[in-house]
């Protein structure tokens, strides 16, 4: 058995495996796998932030980290922002 230990900033992130599309758990996440010989996808989601896949090959134990980018402002996202300023003078 090998380590699979995945941390995303923020924490909170779910991880799905993508070739089975298993869920895996949710970061920090540490689990016992077995090991493979070729490279395993994984999505790192979370709500608020941008989807991130990596690649790792479980033949050792393997540790990711990871920094989730925020989802880009949307122009709706400024028109609410500018709305409730209104609403609060």
């Amino acid at each position: 058995m090998v380590t699979l230990e995945v941390a995303t900033h923020p924490a909170g992130a779910k991880v799905t495996r993508l070739d089975s599309n298993q869920l895996l758990g949710v970061t920090p996440l540490k689990l016992q796998a077995e090991p493979a010989t070729g490279p395993i996808g994984l999505r790192l989601e979370l709500l608020g932030h941008q989807s991130v896949e990596r690649q790792v090959t479980l033949t050792s134990n393997v540790s990711l980290s990871v920094d989730l980018p925020p989802e880009p402002k949307t122009s709706d996202d400024q028109w609410l922002a500018n709305a409730r300023t209104q609403v609060d003078r």
